[in-house]
């Protein structure tokens, strides 16, 4: 078992052999120069179109979170309402009408 271990570690330690460094484009430092000197900066804003859309998708996510937020809570509102007055209106004797609001 330990042989196995060791053979694993000089197996794992072994494979990096023969890895080459990692070159660089030889026109990176050139072309960071040159914008370095023009101060060329790329634009960094969003379209305007885009923006509108995003603004928008936003607000109709929240207003359909808070429309399910109000109907969840408008629904179990009506239920216990609606529970309250059959049991004013029925015999504690006959429950098996109160069997449909649970």
């Amino acid at each position: 078992m330990k042989m196995d271990k060791k053979k694993w570690i000089k197996d794992t330690l072994n494979s990096i052999d023969g890895i080459k460094c990692a070159e660089p484009n030889p026109f990176l430092f050139p072309k960071i120069l040159n914008r370095l000197k023009n101060g060329e900066r790329p634009a960094a804003f969003i379209p305007r179109k885009k923006a509108i859309l995003i603004y928008t998708s936003i607000i109709i996510l929240a207003v359909l979170n808070l429309g399910a937020i109000l109907y969840k809570n408008l629904q179990t509102t009506c239920i216990t309402t609606a529970e309250k007055s059959v049991t004013e209106y029925i015999p504690s004797n006959q429950n098996s009408y109160l069997e449909i609001f649970k």
